[in-house]
């Protein structure tokens, strides 16, 4: 049996963040930095700018877009290859009614949970390809955290 694609798509993973976004979260950072420096927490100040960095070259190193291929052996995840072996169930996550991640549930060790923006068009049949191989979890939802992350685009 060849190890053809059977379904493949795209989506952009880099989420649109409007200046005042920038302008309070680096003001926080400052502030936090100054006000533990000034109380002689230099510890803190430290993580704070390592978490900043961190952030800055993630959001710059990581792909614009991403490429999900669906084929008979694997879900490929732009260079990874994750083996259906590997995940236990998928989940289709709804928000506002409308389908919004493909989430599946990995028996990795370190890595549980691997998320993939999906849409209205192709939410069917991305479903209907995984329920062939993989189980599916269909109660599954966003956690407030996770809404409230979305909802301030980090």
């Amino acid at each position: 049996m060849t190890n053809e694609i059977l379904y493949s798509w795209t989506f952009n993973t880099k989420k649109q963040k409007w200046i005042l976004w920038y302008t309070i979260t680096i003001s926080v950072a400052i502030w936090l930095i100054i006000w533990w420096f000034l109380n002689k927490i230099y510890g803190l100040s430290f993580v704070i700018i390592i978490l900043s960095w961190l952030y800055y070259f993630i959001e710059t190193n990581s792909p614009e877009i991403l490429e999900v291929k669906l084929t008979n052996d694997w879900v490929i995840v732009w260079n990874n290859l994750y083996d259906f072996w590997d995940i236990k169930s998928f989940s289709v996550i709804f928000n506002n009614n409308k389908p919004f991640l493909l989430r599946l549930n990995l028996t990795k060790k370190w890595l549980k949970k691997l998320d993939l923006y999906i849409n209205e068009e192709n939410h069917n049949k991305i479903k209907e390809i995984l329920t062939n191989f993989i189980e599916e979890n269909k109660e599954e939802e966003l956690t407030t955290t996770e809404k409230i992350t979305n909802l301030l685009k980090l």
